[in-house]
């Protein structure tokens, strides 16, 4: 069991601190958005979206498949 977690909503202000993503609007606009892996903020939607889930991360750079959208991560509490 992890100690050293931190708190959801503290979590969520992470998730959401890129510029970007302010712009979007609040949790409720993110909610279906892809999680980044790597550095764990929201993810924006890529060209081949619809295909195979292709995200891009814009604060850490990262893109790829996206493994789980913001309400699945919330769900199965996988924040670190």
């Amino acid at each position: 069991m992890l100690t050293n977690r931190i708190g959801l909503n503290e979590w969520k202000r992470h998730a959401h601190s890129h510029p970007w993503i302010g712009q979007i609007g609040g949790e409720k606009r993110t909610i279906q958005h892809p999680v980044c892996p790597r550095c764990e903020k929201i993810a924006l939607r890529d060209k081949g979206w619809a295909a195979n889930r292709m995200a891009r991360c814009p604060a850490c750079g990262w893109s790829g498949r996206a493994q789980m959208l913001l309400n699945e991560y919330v769900q199965e509490k996988m924040w670190r």
